[in-house]
């Protein structure tokens, strides 16, 4: 059975969505957040931080579900964010200008796509989306939106 780990998971969603070309706006890319600073304070202060995203491991300790010698069956939730700051413009002009709502509605069809919430990422044969994910959201933070949720992967791991 091949196996895999939490970071190589991670390392793949977010290329997966860094790779993304979004519908509306698309001068303005999903680009990963440096994770230098807590990202939410990061988005807050920073208001050029359109499509900004983190991926983070929530790093539980739940035991695993199977284990045997060799290796085990791990869930690993990941917690996504893509930042939209609500003083952007979002288009010039006004026959080329969106509203927030828009922007962030297509994306979050094309994110759902992109991390595989609607099953068209696959990123191994050692991890699978298990039915424990957050649906992805739109939440309002101090002068930011922000669309928020989590996925759930079942993993195979190697017993260290």
């Amino acid at each position: 059975m091949a196996t895999t780990t939490e970071a190589t998971i991670r390392t793949l969603l977010a290329a997966n969505l860094a790779a993304t070309v979004p519908l509306l706006q698309s001068d303005v890319r999903f680009r990963e957040h440096r994770y230098d600073v807590p990202f939410l304070d990061w988005a807050q202060q920073n208001r050029e931080c359109l499509r900004v995203f983190s991926i983070l491991d929530d790093i539980n300790g739940w035991q695993p579900e199977v284990t045997n010698i060799t290796e085990e069956w791990r869930v690993v939730v990941f917690e996504v964010l893509v930042a939209y700051p609500q003083t952007n413009r979002y288009g010039s002009g006004t026959a080329g200008a969106r509203t927030r709502g828009e922007v962030v509605r297509s994306d979050l069809h094309q994110v759902e796509s992109a991390l595989g919430l609607r099953g068209f990422a696959t990123y191994t044969n050692a991890a699978y989306l298990v039915d424990q994910s957050t649906p992805l959201a739109a939440v309002d933070g101090d002068g930011v939106t922000f669309l928020r949720g989590s996925l759930a992967y079942g993993i195979y791991r190697s017993m260290p």
